[in-house]
C-alpha cells in the first residue's frame, strides 16, 4: 500500500515549490495542474469535509460526498476516474480520501503520495490520528521574507497596488496572528508525533537543494533523486521579476510585525484560535472558486 505524506506550512512559505520538486521523484505522486503552478490543493479536510456536513459512512451521506467530490478540480486533475467514486464507499472521510490517493499512486507506479493544502496544518494532529502511517513535511520561511510576500499577496488579491498605512498595519497584525496559529499547530504535532514530522527550512532549500531533498528522501524511505530536480513550473510568487521586494514593507512596518509576532507567541493557543473557531461555528465554509471544475455552480455555496 502506498504511504501518505502531507506537506504543511503557512501560505507563502514554499509549500508549492517543495511539492513540485518532490513530484519529480519517480516514486512520488501528487495531484498537479500544469496550467496553475503544478501541485494542486485538495482543501479536503479543511473545506470539503466540512461543507458536506453529512456522515459518508451512511448511504445518504456517501451520496452527498460523491456528488461534491466529483465536482472538484482535485479529482479532475488526479488519475482517479470520476465514475469510480460511487464504488469506494460508504466509509469515513479519511478512508475515502486514502482510497483515492492510493489508487492514483498505484496507477502512477509510485510508492508515496503527497498532498499539499496549507490549511491542513491546523488539522495536522487530527490527520495524524486518522492516518497512523502518514508522514508530515513542514516548511518554514524566515519571518521578514514571509511577511513581505504575504502582504504583497493580500494586496494583489484585493487588486491594490499598496494599502494605506493604517490598513496595512491591521493587515500585518492579521496575517501574523494567522502564522502564530500555524506554528502552534505544528508545535502540537511535533509534541505528539515527532518521529513522523520532518521540518524543512525554506532558506536551506535555496542554499542546498540537493542535500535538503536527500534528507526528505531518507525520511520517506526512498532512494535519492537520480538528478537534482529543476523548477518545472512558473514560481507561485507574490513578486514578479523586477519587483523591489524590500520596498513592499517599510522598516517600521517590519518592526511592527515582529513586535506583534513576539507578543502573540506569549498567548495560549486556545485564545489565538478563538476568533476563527467562532467564525467557523457561525457560518458554513466557502471554498475558493478554484476548488470546483465548474466554479459558476458554486458561487453562493
Amino acid at each position: 500500500m502506498p504511504a501518505g505524506t502531507f506537506i504543511l506550512g503557512k501560505h507563502r512559505s514554499g509549500t508549492t515549490w517543495l511539492g513540485n520538486l518532490l513530484c519529480q521523484h519517480p516514486d512520488i505522486y501528487g495531484v498537479q495542474n500544469p496550467q496553475e503552478h503544478g501541485i494542486w490543493e485538495s482543501a479536503y479536510f479543511s473545506g470539503l469535509c466540512r461543507q458536506i456536513r453529512r456522515d459518508p459512512r451512511t448511504p445518504e451521506g456517501f451520496r452527498r460526498w460523491t456528488e461534491v467530490v466529483s465536482q472538484t478540480n482535485y479529482i479532475r486533475f488526479s488519475l482517479f476516474p470520476v465514475e469510480k467514486l460511487a464504488g469506494i464507499g460508504p466509509d469515513t472521510c479519511s478512508e475515502l480520501f486514502r482510497k483515492i490517493m492510493d489508487y492514483c499512486a498505484n496507477a502512477a507506479g509510485a510508492r508515496v503520495w503527497i498532498e499539499k493544502t496549507p490549511a491542513h496544518t491546523l488539522l495536522a494532529k487530527r490527520i495524524a490520528r486518522e492516518y497512523p502511517d502518514a508522514r508530515f513535511l513542514s516548511i518554514r520561511r524566515n519571518f521578514d521574507g514571509w511577511l513581505r510576500s504575504s502582504i504583497r499577496f493580500s494586496e494583489q488579491r484585493r487588486h491594490q497596488r499598496a494599502t494605506p498605512c493604517l490598513m496595512r498595519l491591521f493587515l500585518t497584525a492579521r496575517v501574523v496572528a494567522s502564522r502564530i496559529r500555524y506554528e502552534k499547530a505544528l508545535r502540537c504535532l511535533r509534541g505528539s508525533y515527532k518521529e513522523r514530522l520532518l521540518e524543512v527550512n525554506y532558506a536551506d532549500l535555496i542554499r542546498d537543494r540537493e542535500q535538503t531533498l536527500r534528507r526528505i528522501c531518507d525520511f520517506l524511505g526512498l532512494a535519492n533523486f537520480a538528478k537534482e530536480p529543476g523548477d518545472v513550473y512558473t514560481p507561485n510568487s507574490s513578486f514578479k521579476p523586477g519587483d523591489e521586494r524590500h520596498s513592499s514593507l517599510s522598516e517600521g512596518q517590519l518592526v511592527f510585525g515582529r513586535a506583534v509576532y513576539g507578543f502573540l507567541q506569549l498567548l495560549p493557543r486556545w485564545l489565538i484560535e478563538a476568533p476563527s473557531a467562532l467564525r467557523n461555528a457561525m457560518r458554513r465554509p466557502k471554498l475558493p472558486s478554484w476548488t470546483w471544475a465548474d466554479a459558476s455552480r458554486h458561487e453562493h455555496t
